[in-house]
């Protein structure tokens, strides 16, 4: 049997039939999720500042009993985890050029790992140098100590949750 431009227009005719009722679908599905969005949006966000507000409260008491953190440094309440943790330490230099001129002269064997090509300093890799050698090629380790949180500990809806969290807190 011999294909002929009909059965091919008429192939095209049910494949474009098919894609339209597709997109009628998608487009059905889009603006019920619109609606739903806009039906609980109020209370979203009602319920996303009450949450905000738990939470900083209680990151103020807790960084306001440090002494209740020494031994363990945090605990697991009701699925939320608090206390204290180390800070991140953090590598500080002023003149990133001066930096790298020492360790060529102080670190030449380390050079390929300490600088990136680019010749800007790796502090990734300057963070597992001691602070002697960090000291002789002009770079300070600027302490910040424990700092308090707080971690929920459930699954995934609580990192959307989180994630609303963080976008109502920067947008206030």
């Amino acid at each position: 049997m011999r294909i002929t431009i009909a059965d091919i227009e008429q192939k095209a005719r049910k494949s474009s039939e098919a894609r339209a009722e597709l997109k009628e679908l998608v487009s059905q599905i889009e603006e019920e999720t619109r609606a739903l969005r806009r039906l609980y949006q109020k209370k979203l966000l009602r319920l996303i500042e009450a949450a905000a507000n738990a939470e900083n409260a209680l990151l103020q008491e807790v960084e306001g009993a440090p002494e209740l953190f020494e031994k363990p440094l945090s605990v697991v309440l009701h699925g939320i985890k608090c206390g204290y943790q180390k800070g991140r330490g953090e590598l500080v230099f002023e003149d990133a050029n001066k930096v790298i001129a020492l360790i060529q002269k102080h670190l030449p064997e380390q050079m390929d790992m300490l600088v990136k090509v680019s010749m800007t300093p790796v502090k990734t890799a300057l963070a597992q140098l001691p602070v002697a050698d960090l000291k002789r090629i002009g770079v300070q380790v600027v302490e910040t100590g424990d700092i308090a949180f707080i971690k929920p500990m459930d699954g995934e809806v609580d990192k959307l949750v989180t994630a609303l969290m963080e976008n109502f807190k920067e947008e206030v």
